[in-house]
């Protein structure tokens, strides 16, 4: 793989980017408005398993940034988006031709596995070529239009719906992805020199995992996130049956999606201004308590509604609920990486995967507690906000005494 044989611009850097890691969202979101015709061609019988491809998307995420975070380090960044994205595309094509849950499973969370490798080795291009300032400018950038893509995902998803069935939001993926892999080879250089790389080895694996494992502000930020990363995870899952099922909203459900979805992307742009003034470990603290005491009141509001609070409560809570993840997403990843900067590329695989595991696994326990009421949702996040404050005060004070 040559290194710098061609420099393209920073305009086209930043769109190609945002493209390849925009489909991790429109894997996810655009599919939402299709889940009950994929339900019935499926053949679906227990209730609420066809939200689960959404959890199991997760799941393969965290599988392959196992993989793709050190291969990234070692045979350079443009090998793993490469790989990724024909085992994405692979994967898409066996959940376009599926006619079987289980199938669509395997599907999924192939296309996870697939979509780890571009998502880690798209922020390491970043990092080789841009520092500082400049590094931050090229990211809000990028994240300005990965940012679009659950807006209007939804959409894109109802709009193929109308004239032609699920399959072919799956077809749109494959040709998206394609699009992704023939820019990227062609165009985009090597960035990691051979001189650069790093031998892998079992060992060096094993000491990042005990590195994590016994630094008690990684592990505590590392679970924080996991734990509201299981919370989002619930919500994008059970998104569709609520607004779609429950409030039977038909064709206007990618409307409300959206609206949600501005409330995660106005946190990310407000956490840019403030968290240099405030500090990530203060944003993260208070959008914690605001995130579990909205989560309390919505339960309360939830109980008193049975299980069905107005629809206009609905998202006002949640508007406020999403904002505050939006605020803890990206600082809790910092955190829990502060402390273990001497194991950085492994570290971050590592305390990435486990998040996401950790993210997946409560998912899948809020998906298959739906019951057609919004309280296991209501439920979830309120338990979900008391365990992350547990863990960031352990991670806190640690972080505060080696101070």
């Amino acid at each position: 793989m040559n290194i710098n044989t061609h420099k393209i611009s920073t305009n086209e850097f930043v769109l190609l980017m945002a493209l390849i890691t925009s489909l991790i969202a429109l894997s996810i979101d655009a599919i939402m408005p299709a889940f009950p015709m994929m339900a019935k061609d499926l053949h679906v019988i227990r209730n609420n398993s066809i939200q689960s491809v959404i959890v199991y998307i997760f799941l393969g995420l965290a599988i392959g940034q196992l993989l793709f975070g050190p291969l990234s380090d070692i045979v350079g960044r443009k090998i793993p988006v490469i790989t990724g994205l024909i085992i994405y595309i692979t994967g898409t094509l066996l959940a376009l031709f599926s006619h079987h849950l289980d199938v669509m499973i395997v599907a999924r969370i192939m296309e996870g596995i697939g979509l780890s490798g571009p998502r880690t080795a798209s922020i390491a291009l970043v990092r080789d070529l841009y520092k500082g300032d400049n590094m931050a400018r090229i990211m809000s950038f990028i994240m300005m239009i990965f940012i679009m893509v659950p807006i209007i995902a939804p959409t894109i998803g109802q709009f193929i719906l109308f004239f032609a069935g699920w399959r072919a939001i799956f077809c749109l993926l494959i040709v998206v992805a394609c699009i992704d892999l023939v820019w990227f080879a062609v165009r985009q250089p090597e960035t990691l020199p051979p001189d650069k790389r790093f031998s892998f080895s079992l060992n060096k694996l094993w000491f990042s995992m005990k590195e994590v494992l016994k630094n008690r502000q990684a592990l505590g930020y590392t679970v924080a996130g996991g734990v509201i990363n299981g919370a989002f995870i619930g919500y994008l899952s059970l998104s569709q049956p609520i607004f779609q099922g429950a409030y039977h909203l038909g064709s206007t459900f990618p409307i409300f999606f959206a609206l949600l979805a501005i409330a995660i992307g106005s946190a990310s742009f407000f956490n840019g201004k403030l968290v240099v003034r405030f500090g990530a470990q203060k944003m993260t603290h208070y959008a914690a308590i605001m995130f579990t005491v909205c989560s309390a009141i919505f339960f309360l509001v939830v109980q008193m509604a049975n299980g069905k609070p107005q629809l206009w409560l609905l998202v006002v809570f949640m508007l406020i609920i999403l904002f505050s993840v939006g605020i803890m997403f990206g600082n809790q990843m910092a955190l829990a990486m502060g402390s273990i900067g001497h194991v950085a590329g492994m570290g971050a695989a590592i305390v990435g995967a486990s998040s996401t595991f950790i993210g997946a696994g409560i998912g899948m326990v809020i998906v298959h507690s739906f019951h057609q009421a919004v309280t296991p949702l209501a439920i979830a996040f309120a338990l979900c906000g008391i365990l992350t404050i547990i863990a960031q005060y352990v991670a806190r004070t640690t972080l505060n005494s080696s101070n």
